[in-house]
């Protein structure tokens, strides 16, 4: 994964939620992943409010949705 010009190999815990043949393009999956980041990790400082306190946590979740098809 890259995030603000910085790489970092991670392992997504990733799901299929569907498989289907779509007219005309094939074979289709559908994957679905929830994990965390901590964002100070890819350089992402972010700001901070009166108080000197983080407006965004550092570890961040991402929720992932993809699909693909078989060529």
């Amino acid at each position: 994964m890259t995030i603000h010009g910085v790489s970092k190999r991670i392992t997504v815990p990733a799901r299929v939620i569907g498989v289907r043949v779509m007219p005309g393009m094939g074979d289709f999956a559908g994957f679905e992943a929830t994990f965390n980041i901590d964002r100070l990790e890819f350089g992402v400082l972010g700001s901070r409010w009166s108080g000197n306190t983080l407006a965004v946590d550092p570890m961040v979740v991402l929720h992932l949705i993809i699909g693909g098809v078989h060529e």
